[in-house]
């Protein structure tokens, strides 16, 4: 047998585009959207359960049977996980897969709001936000492509003291679906958007961070990393004939969980926590003019602490202020803002 070579991670690329609606995937001729997530990051998971019917056969011996092993791989969700460094021109592709819901502003630069769609979705009737990922292997004709794709797990991290690229914004997650296709020719002229990233020497969220937990309230706070960590909790809704999803439920919860020194200013925090008072992040930003392109706030109005504050970090003593995100009486505020000069359509 001929030997053939080996095929490297850095040759492989995930694509991103969005769907119309649950009935209209993308094709594999389509021309996605290059995204810049991190080499060895990306295994998909076809979803397949392997079970087995334990029956009394006569054939006696004490291990698996071949003919009694089932194989299904048509009823579980797909997934395909990722991260890498969050860039301004691939944002808010992600952010609407986690949130599905924005307002976008109509003219240049894009201003975009994102809060949680907190509702009983419909996406099989064309509610929500859903999009066709494709995974080019580095092989001709072997493909994939994960259909009906919405942001299932997520996180976001600022880390102040990153050195290097360590410096920028980071995010992972795990994209779902409900269908994976292989053997998939991916013949679309993919683009490859520029790299605009977040937290560098120009424009960083240091010192940036008004923080209010109980009648604490603290302003232009130093912190020592920030975390927006989300979770859909989907499931599925409704099956084909032949046992193939054909919606989701999702139950989201999400967090800010924010590192800080333990001082004068932040001491308070550890008495605030047993008595549930309100935590909020007033604003987290990037020192750039709000509404102005490159923009990036994060916020919340309501919320607990659901850890206990006290920690350590290394020799010293830390306060790590873990904050479940809750519905305002009044409704649904910002979580994330985002400004870029890309017309996102939605």
């Amino acid at each position: 047998m001929t030997a053939v070579p080996r095929i490297l991670d850095k040759s492989q690329r995930i694509g991103i585009l969005k769907q119309t609606d649950w009935a209209t995937p993308q094709a594999a001729s389509a021309n996605f959207e290059t995204q810049c997530y991190d080499r060895a990051s990306v295994t998909p998971d076809p979803g397949v359960t392997v079970d087995g019917i334990n029956n009394m056969s006569g054939l006696g011996g004490v291990m698996d049977e071949y003919s009694n092993v089932v194989v299904d791989s048509v009823s579980g969700l797909k997934s395909l996980p990722f991260s890498g460094f969050l860039t301004k021109e691939t944002a808010a592709k992600h952010f609407i897969a986690v949130f599905q819901k924005v307002t976008e502003a109509v003219t240049t630069p894009f201003a975009k709001q994102f809060t949680f769609a907190d509702d009983v979705l419909d996406w099989k009737s064309g509610e929500g936000y859903l999009h066709t990922v494709a995974f080019d292997t580095g092989i001709s004709a072997r493909g994939m492509i994960l259909q009906n794709a919405l942001i299932n797990e997520y996180s976001l991290i600022i880390d102040p003291f990153g050195k290097g690229a360590g410096h920028y914004v980071k995010h992972s997650g795990t994209w779902i679906g409900n269908a994976l296709l292989k053997d998939q020719t991916l013949s679309g002229t993919w683009t490859v958007p520029a790299k605009t990233f977040f937290n560098d020497s120009t424009n960083g969220f240091e010192d940036n961070l008004d923080l209010t937990i109980g009648a604490t309230a603290l302003t232009s706070e130093p912190f020592l990393k920030f975390e927006f960590e989300y979770s859909a909790g989907i499931e599925t809704d409704f099956v084909t004939t032949g046992g193939k999803v054909n919606n989701y439920l999702w139950k989201p919860k999400a967090q800010f969980i924010i590192d800080l020194p333990y001082n004068s200013h932040t001491a308070p925090f550890l008495g605030a926590y047993p008595t549930g008072s309100n935590a909020l992040v007033a604003v987290l930003d990037n020192g750039v003019t709000a509404h102005a392109d490159k923009d990036l706030i994060f916020s919340n109005t309501y919320g607990h602490l659901i850890s206990n504050p006290y920690k350590y970090d290394k020799e010293y003593v830390a306060v790590r202020v873990e904050i479940n995100i809750e519905l305002p009486s009044a409704g649904w505020g910002n979580i994330i803002q985002l400004t870029d000069t890309i017309d996102g359509a939605y």
